[in-house]
């Protein structure tokens, strides 16, 4: 009496077998109860009984556990006599099992182990406006400044102009001992706490100078009354809200207007303390003066409350989690455990985590592992003054505008994994391949025949930096870069095969799950957009493209090759601006000066996302080299992966030898065309030779002649060695290589040996046998191939352009940070959208403008008769507005700033992107309203007279918020919605 398992152990939902051995061969029915039920009682078990075909002594079984545990399985039978015996167990433990029962030897038990789970993250609302992100202060009760980056025009802007801030924020009172030299705060505990506002005013040139340590203060300094003795000081431990008092400049022109509008105040603060690494906490703008902490607009709540563990009989005991701002905050940053693990620097048993947003940048300065990691490129520095001084300009391109002075959309990649009480780990999702690739520079180096051996390569492994995040705060920072540096260009001189346009170096991203969105971590910065858009030529482009995979001759796998294929996709990394062309001077074509737009990819976090490709190639490195790569010596090949061919030889001379392949199979009548078979995609191998030796064992078949039936095989003069032959035939295979398809940029011939040029036999000096890359001294993908590029789906991105770092003259450019894989159950990701509202006082409108009111009443009629009122709401509103675009039509494509064609052109685009605007229309009291909304309903009118005719226009704008101004320019209420009830934001 027995039961033997297929396995001693398996993991949960995983199908195990169990055979049952009776004493007799005379069982007709056998039972069993597999133990993972409630009890053994035959309602609470989980039994079957089955019917033997025939009688015997031994069947089996099969069962799927889904709880983890050690167990005993019962069992039962019944005889041809319709005897039916025991209940019989072995160890373990058994409860209400029926009687009678007897415990026996022989009767094993299975382990059953608990698995990965499977991590759910979801988000109540994925689109967030920029708000008041407290991260710097957590537990780092801190002075806050209000700070002023260069983003205006220079001198346009009067630096004598007064605006004044209010701050409500919390704020701790902590005891401080004085002694004779220092004072030592003491922030374990405070002995108070309260809310506190503030008031600052100041000239633009005092918070333009973005003084962040000593110029505009929110808190005031520790202070002391005596030595020694025991004093109190405050911190900041949350900012509530912060405003702008002064968000309309009076008795101002259009383009002054225009330009403080594109101001931002940013609240920030220093850590650690002394490092000069400040951090945003919130910003303000003229078209959005208002920020609070409790607006839930302005946040997202990550719900990991639908993980599961994979065991019905564990549970989820923490989550890890990843917020998608990389190292742009200083606390509860995530870091990288491996390819598929968190550290515990985020970990948390609560299902639920809010998150806020504001728009950050690379605290420690562009390129600050250079000579750029200096107060000339640190968003926040101190002594910096923008009014004078020309390196504003790297300010300038970190804080990334559209035309409607908005900070362009913000993407964050949030992720979570789960951790069970069994000990188990989800994983995250991670490439296995991350390579920056250099094409080869020259066919007449040695080293040309690789990839990463070449002078000045750049080729490289960045697979660990994809997954990894940087480090600016501990004792020793890593970086964890991804080196983009000196793209498209070796030594400060672009490369030749960029110049003619005919390749670009490119990333290689492999993964063995196929995904259709890529997440890239990258700074805010492009180089000259912001600043100097008439200049800016060419930003990054980017394209990307999947591996396809087909055979050549249909039904022969012999023939498959490799092919990529270009993808449609969405790029939310890229930024694009209008420049209008005022020169007013003819082109080719004939046409005046006109609008064009300027882009580049890359210059901020974003996705891609493309349609999941139905051929998508699942390719391993061995399946693109006739079956071997790096393997150390030449195969035979075989019928699985190679074509045999035979045929008379004619001489041992192997320069443009002749192969007549026997039976006329290879060219003529059949599918196997020279264009397949020539052409360098094929190498001929003899089967046989001297060690094998790649100079005179292995030949690229360069093309064939269908008529004489013939391969040609160019290559040195050198001796075949001993072919294996049959008489006069000479026996052979052809393989294909699909090396170069795949990692295009190498040259396929050898220019020493003639031979392909990733076999080189292992004396050579520049590497080693089957190396499409050097597996020597200084080379590094060829290792890596063979261990990580197993089983993918290859996506290859290329990047032209030249908007890169430069390591060598410290040129700042693209940063990226980290490559993800973005569309699973473990990320959501999040957009992040600046509230600023365009100004449509600068437009050049001409009608009246029709404002309405409305309520939204509930009325109740009583069986007496009587009516009752009640006032429930306010229903959405809007303005009408006009106007009158003047001029000569044909002009409209390169109208100036504000005048009326602009507006309409203007408007048109507004529309068009959903732009959020502003309206003050003033009261007879001479306070303004300022109504905020969208543009909606632009409509013209062409009149009769031809393109010199005047343009009508009107259009309407949905009133969402509303704010008082009085008429000196100062905010006097705050802005509420104007629809709906008041509170409804709060439910």
């Amino acid at each position: 009496m027995g039961v033997t398992w297929n396995t001693g152990s398996a993991e949960v939902y995983t199908e195990v077998s169990g055979t049952l051995l009776f004493n007799m061969p005379t069982v007709e029915k056998a039972y069993i109860d597999w133990g993972d039920g409630i009890d053994n009682s035959l309602e609470n078990a989980i039994n079957q009984w089955k019917t033997l075909g025939s009688l015997s002594d031994t069947t089996t079984l099969s069962h799927t556990y889904t709880k983890t545990g050690t167990f005993h399985p019962v069992i039962r039978s019944i005889n041809s006599k319709g005897f039916l015996s025991k209940y019989f167990y072995s160890g373990g433990t058994v409860s209400n099992l029926p009687e009678p029962s007897e415990e026996v030897a022989g009767i094993t038990g299975i382990t059953i182990t608990d698995g990965k789970p499977l991590s759910t993250l979801k988000i109540e609302n994925k689109i967030a406006l920029s708000g008041i992100d407290n991260n710097v202060l957590e537990n780092n009760p801190s002075q806050v400044y209000i700070v002023a980056p260069a983003l205006a025009g220079g001198t346009t802007l009067d630096s004598a102009i007064r605006i004044t801030f209010e701050v409500e924020a919390q704020v701790a009172v902590y005891g401080v001992v004085v002694g004779l030299q220092t004072v030592t705060p003491d922030y374990s505990t405070p002995s108070e706490t309260f809310i506190k506002t503030f008031t600052i005013s100041g000239t633009l040139a005092q918070f333009q100078d973005n003084e962040a340590t000593v110029g505009n203060p929110v808190d005031a300094s520790w202070s002391s009354t005596g030595v020694p003795t025991l004093v109190s000081g405050t911190r900041i431990t949350k900012i509530l809200s912060f405003k702008l008092k002064t968000p309309k400049l009076m008795g101002q022109t259009n383009d002054v207007n225009n330009e403080f509008n594109k101001m931002r105040f940013f609240l920030t603060s220093e850590y650690p303390a002394g490092s000069g690494d400040w951090y945003p906490i919130t910003y303000i703008s003229g078209g959005d003066p208002v920020k609070r902490l409790n607006d839930n607009r302005q946040s997202v709540k990550l719900d990991f409350s639908q993980t599961r563990s994979k065991a019905s009989n564990t549970s989820i005991s923490s989550y890890k989690y990843d917020v998608g701002k990389t190292f742009f905050e200083p606390l509860s940053r995530w870091m990288a455990s491996g390819a598929n693990d968190f550290t515990a620097a985020t970990q948390t048993v609560d299902t639920l985590k809010q998150i806020d947003f504001t728009y950050t940048t690379r605290p420690d300065g562009l390129l600050s592992s250079g000579s750029l990691g200096t107060s000339g490129s640190l968003p926040f520095a101190s002594g910096n003054d923008w009014f004078t001084s020309p390196t504003s300009n790297l300010i300038q391109d970190m804080f990334l505008f559209n035309d409607f002075n908005q900070l362009t959309p913000r993407y964050h990649l949030t992720r979570i994994n789960s951790t069970t009480d069994s000990s188990k780990t989800s994983n995250l999702d991670t490439y296995e391949c991350v390579y920056r690739i250099t094409p080869t520079i020259s066919s007449t180096a040695v080293s040309g025949a690789f990839l990463d051996k070449q002078l000045g390569n750049k080729t490289a492994v960045y697979t660990t930096e994809a997954y990894s995040n940087a480090d600016i705060v501990s004792s020793s920072p890593t970086l964890n870069q991804i080196g983009m540096d000196s793209w498209n260009s070796i030594s400060g001189t672009t490369i030749p095969w960029e110049a003619s346009g005919a390749k670009s170096e490119y990333l290689i991203l492999a993964n063995t799950i196929k995904t259709n969105k890529v997440f890239f971590n990258a700074t805010p910065y492009a180089s000259g957009m912001m600043t100097d858009l008439s200049n800016f030529e060419s930003g990054t482009k980017m394209s990307i493209s999947y591996l396809r995979t087909f055979q050549e001759v249909y039904g022969n796998e012999n023939t498959r090759t490799y092919e990529w294929v270009p993808l449609e996709f969405k790029d939310s990394t890229k930024v694009s601006r209008q420049y209008r062309d005022s020169s007013y001077e003819s082109n080719a074509a004939g046409d005046k000066g006109a609008y064009e737009e300027k882009s580049c990819s890359l210059v901020k976090s974003g996705f891609v996302e493309f349609d999941m490709p139905s051929d998508w190639a699942q390719v391993s490195i061995s399946d693109l080299a006739f079956g071997v790569f790096n393997s150390g010596s030449v195969p035979v090949g075989t019928s699985g992966n190679s074509i045999e061919v035979s045929g008379a030889w004619y001489g041992r001379d192997i320069a443009m030898n002749e192969i007549k392949v026997g039976d006329d199979q290879i060219f003529g009548d059949t599918n196997y065309t020279e264009d397949i078979i020539g052409k360098y995609k094929y190498i001929y191998q003899v089967t046989g030779g001297t060690a094998f030796t790649p100079a005179t064992n292995l030949m690229w078949v360069a093309s064939g002649n269908s008529t004489a039936n013939k391969i040609y095989c160019p290559g040195l003069d050198a001796s075949i060695g001993t072919p294996v032959s049959s008489g006069t035939t000479t026996l052979g295979w052809l393989h294909r290589i699909n090396l170069y398809e795949v990692f295009d940029g190498a040259y396929p011939l050898d220019s020493l040996y003639g031979i392909p040029g990733h076999i080189v036999s292992s004396g050579a000096s520049y590497g080693g046998t089957f190396m499409f890359v050097s597996g020597g001294a200084g080379g590094v993908i060829a290792p890596d191939l063979v261990s990580n590029f197993q089983s993918v789906y290859p996506l290859k991105i290329v990047l032209k352009g030249n908007h890169f770092a430069n390591s060598g003259s410290y040129q700042p450019g693209l940063e990226l940070w980290n490559i993800l894989p973005a569309n699973n159950s473990h990320s959501e990701i999040v957009k992040e959208l600046d509230n600023t509202a365009y100004d449509l006082n600068y437009m050049e409108i001409t009608s009246d403008v029709k404002i309405s009111y409305a309520g939204t009443y509930y009325q109740a009629i009583s069986k007496g008769g009587k009516v009752y009122i009640s006032r429930t709401g306010t229903p959405i509103q809007s303005l009408s507005f006009g106007g009158n675009a003047m001029g000569d039509e044909q002009q409209f494509s390169y109208s100036d700033d504000y005048t009326s064609y602009y507006t309409l052109y203007k408007l048109r685009k507004a529309e068009a992107q959903g732009v959020r605007v502003m309206w003050d229309e003033q009261q007879k009291d001479g306070t303004f309203v300022r109504f905020f909304g969208f543009v909606a309903g632009v409509s013209e009118t062409h009149s009769v007279g031809g393109k010199r005719a005047s343009k009508k226009f009107s259009f309407t704008m949905p009133i969402q918020e509303i704010c008082i101004i009085d008429e000196l320019g100062n905010l006097i209420s705050d802005i509420e919605p104007l629809g709906g009830i008041k509170d409804a934001r709060t439910f």
